[in-house]
């Protein structure tokens, strides 16, 4: 009896641990995926070497189209923009963000449910830096294209970006499909 209860007891611990294994892979696996994910929503900051554009002088932001299809409750679209520091922007301290400000043509106001992700990061005077930015309509984005400008500040709200005597924009097309 005795030898048989401790081979019972062998046979339980090792489907105990297989399955503890699985778990752990699981969980490691799902862990991954949302670090994959985080990293894509938030946007990431471009070599210039990898940029199709860049900003300069004359035009200090530039984005690398001027239409841009966005669906709607997604965060996965993704847009390259180039910002450049003419002096606006302190080299050594300011941390520059972008922005998005879009208009509603139906209603005439102001759409706040279009919005853009990227890191913020510091901009050498006289030169430019890339941004991968991530473009996302909210759920509950009405179809429709918006006029909007991307606006490169240090503010920290959209509301004083828009009114930021230093801040840069560039205007583009936004179409919100189903």
């Amino acid at each position: 009896m005795n030898k048989k209860a401790s081979m019972e007891l062998g046979v339980n611990a090792i489907i105990v641990l297989i399955i503890a294994l699985a778990i752990l892979g699981l969980a490691m696996s799902f862990i991954t995926n949302m670090f994959k994910r985080g990293t894509i929503i938030t946007g990431t900051i471009i070599d210039n070497t990898q940029m199709p554009i860049h900003a300069d002088s004359g035009e200090p932001l530039k984005v690398e189209t001027r239409d841009l299809s966005v669906k709607s409750n997604s965060d996965n679209t993704q847009l390259k923009v180039s910002v450049y520091n003419n002096g606006n922007f302190d080299a050594e301290n300011d941390l520059v963000k972008l922005w998005l400000d879009c208009y509603n043509m139906k209603t005439d106001l102001p759409e706040d449910k279009l919005l853009i992700k990227a890191p913020s990061q510091k901009i050498p005077l006289g030169s430019d830096v890339g941004y991968g930015a991530i473009v996302v309509a909210e759920k509950g984005t009405e179809s429709g294209t918006y006029p909007c400008s991307v606006i490169a500040s240090i503010e920290s709200t959209i509301e004083n970006a828009v009114n930021d005597p230093n801040a840069v924009s560039g205007q583009l097309y936004i179409t919100v499909r189903a």
